[in-house]
């Protein structure tokens, strides 16, 4: 389970890094599905 949790991650960091490219700055991003927490 720790490698899906890093590959989550890192999805996650490559999409934040995607939006910043077309300047769309993110405080928060929300994880909905079988991987959210909480």
């Amino acid at each position: 389970m720790f490698k899906k949790t890093r590959d989550v991650k890192r999805i996650i960091e490559r999409y934040r890094q995607e939006l910043k490219n077309f300047n769309i700055n993110s405080q928060k991003i929300i994880l909905y599905g079988s991987y959210a927490k909480g």
